[in-house]
């Protein structure tokens, strides 16, 4: 499943300067305000940018089922984003297959892009650590429903 969305950065930091830590708050982690603050010449981009790469991601699954700082954009060892996942977002994933996100994230002066793809196990199987999580598939709900 893919997800696309686009910001304007101008919408994004007038958004920004009127609510200010509320709006902030809302959306990004602690880790992300702080990261976005970093850069004061690039502050508006890395928030309309991590904006857009929550919006795609809700988009690529087709629901907004968690709170929007059940998600991070972090990078990973090679500088690339990455998706850390918490709370009902770590467990909507288990719960549905997911079982990688792949995000890239763009941006000029006006706007500010990201692209979600979500790796789906076909097999209805997720094992993350010590966590298992098996999905029926219809033939199992079928077949139970015929015994």
């Amino acid at each position: 499943m893919i997800g696309l969305d686009i910001v304007d950065i101008d919408r994004v930091q007038k958004i920004i300067e009127k609510y200010g830590e509320k709006f902030l708050k809302r959306f990004f982690t602690d880790r992300e305000i702080l990261y976005c603050n970093y850069s004061s010449r690039l502050r508006f981009q890395r928030f309309a940018a991590r904006f857009a790469a929550k919006e795609a991601l809700v988009k690529a699954i087709g629901e907004r089922a968690f709170p929007w700082t059940d998600v991070e954009i972090v990078k990973d060892d090679g500088g690339r984003p990455d998706f850390e996942l918490y709370g009902r977002a770590a467990q909507y994933a288990n719960e549905h297959g997911i079982v990688d996100i792949y995000v890239t994230l763009t941006h000029t002066r006006a706007l500010a892009a990201a692209q979600v793809f979500l790796v789906i196990d076909e097999e209805g199987y997720y094992q993350n650590g010590d966590v298992q999580v098996f999905f029926k598939d219809e033939e199992d709900e079928t077949e139970e429903e015929e015994a």
